[in-house]
């Protein structure tokens, strides 16, 4: 399974249509096609969860709060 196929059946019970209006929704890093073997589910990404997933071998976590709300201007 991709993560294409993950966000596909998420979808499928929570349309994007339906989030709130200033909610970033969707993949917002990494390849759709990046095949998912372990997900990790969080209200948000904070550092223990990023630490959990490295050490858990996590190929995405899925989080209910966005990881980026404003748009970045410098990186």
């Amino acid at each position: 399974m991709n993560i294409n196929s993950v966000l596909k059946y998420i979808e499928g019970w929570a349309p994007p249509q339906i989030a709130w209006q200033k909610d970033n929704v969707g993949l917002q890093a990494g390849s759709l096609n990046r095949s998912v073997d372990n997900l990790m589910l969080c209200l948000e990404v904070t550092d223990k969860v990023l630490s959990e997933a490295v050490k858990k071998k996590c190929s995405l976590i899925i989080s209910h709060h966005p990881l980026l709300f404003s748009p970045l201007k410098k990186i």
